[in-house]
C-alpha cells in the first residue's frame, strides 16, 4: 500500500519536457512533437528594426567594446596583483 502511494507521489512530481505538463515523462507523452523547420543559413531572427542592419551592427559593436573594457579591467587587476606579490630581485 505504501509502495503504491510512493509511486503515485513521485509520478506527480515528474514534468514532461515535451508538453511541460506534470505527471508523465516525455517518452510517455501523447502530445504531438513540434514540427522542425529547415535550417538554411543563420539562426538569427530578423525584425523590421534590424532588417536594414544598422541597429544590430551598432549593438554588436557596443557589445564588443563592453567586453574589451571588461577584459582590460580584469587584466589590469591581475597585473596589480602580480606586482604586489612579486618578490624583489635583490639588485
Amino acid at each position: 500500500m505504501k509502495e503504491e502511494a510512493k509511486k503515485t507521489s513521485k509520478k506527480k512530481e515528474v514534468t514532461c519536457f515535451r508538453c511541460k505538463k506534470v505527471g508523465h515523462n516525455a517518452s510517455k507523452c501523447e502530445e504531438a512533437l513540434p514540427t522542425k523547420t529547415a535550417r538554411n543559413g543563420s539562426n538569427m531572427l530578423i525584425t523590421k528594426e534590424d532588417s536594414c542592419g544598422t541597429k544590430s551592427r551598432k549593438n554588436q559593436a557596443m557589445g564588443i567594446i563592453r567586453r574589451k573594457k571588461k577584459l582590460m579591467k580584469i587584466l589590469a587587476r591581475r597585473a596589480a596583483i602580480m606586482m604586489k606579490t612579486r618578490k624583489p630581485n635583490g639588485h
